[in-house]
């Protein structure tokens, strides 16, 4: 029960995570929800306990990067800090939320220029003071920087293989069948198809930002 509801937040929040990027009415936004909702991809973040730190994650990136734009945008101190009560919530949920937050902050930050914004400096120290404390506890705590051994794969395999998990995931996102539960992930070559067609996709949509511009729709929704 604890995880539908988590669920249910999430498809909720979702459409202020997206207005943050595009310009979506009632209707769009609507219907996002009740994407995000049915999706079969949510299967095993909704049935399995142990996933339970994917939708706080999820919640916590989502309202972060919501209240970081009203703070930047408004300069209303009560975004601060609901900036950092939801960054605190996505990185004590789960630490790859160090790693995306940044790269989200940095992609609305690119594709909203124009507008006169504040709070940099204090936003920037916060956030990074917080990751910062976050690293620190968590290696006093837990020293290994990584739980499992990594293995060794030529650099044919780790492309082929990243880019694979990466069609694999677009599969899953854009069909209505219900997704496997299995973690396992097969390691391929840059020459297996599954690698071949991901690349050129990659290539086809780069190719889409450039010639579209950075700042368009179809960029923001491609990145």
């Amino acid at each position: 029960l604890t995880n539908l509801l988590l669920h249910l937040v999430v498809a909720i929040v979702t459409p202020l995570f997206l207005s943050v990027f595009f310009k979506l009415n009632n209707n769009q936004k609507l219907l996002t929800s009740l994407i995000v909702g049915v999706h079969p991809t949510s299967t095993a973040i909704v049935g399995l306990t142990f996933q339970r730190g994917e939708p706080l994650m999820f919640i916590g990136l989502m309202l972060t990067l919501y209240f970081y734009s009203l703070a930047r945008v408004k300069g209303n101190l009560k975004y601060i800090f609901f900036t950092v009560l939801f960054f605190f919530l996505a990185v004590f949920s789960k630490e790859t939320a160090i790693a995306v937050m940044p790269l989200l902050i940095i992609l609305w930050e690119i594709t909203r220029k124009e507008e006169n914004k504040k709070n940099l400096i204090l936003l920037s120290f916060v956030l990074g003071f917080m990751a910062v404390l976050y690293i620190v506890l968590r290696l006093t705590v837990i020293p290994n920087i990584w739980g499992t051994k990594a293995v060794n794969l030529s650099v044919s395999e780790a492309i082929g293989t990243r880019v694979g998990l990466l069609m694999r995931w677009l599969f899953m996102l854009t069909t209505p069948l219900k997704p496997t539960l299995s973690d396992v992930v097969p390691i391929l070559k840059i020459t297996g198809l599954a690698s071949i067609t991901g690349i050129l996709l990659l290539v086809l949509g780069s190719i889409g930002i450039l010639k579209s511009g950075l700042k368009s729709e179809y960029s923001k929704f491609f990145i």
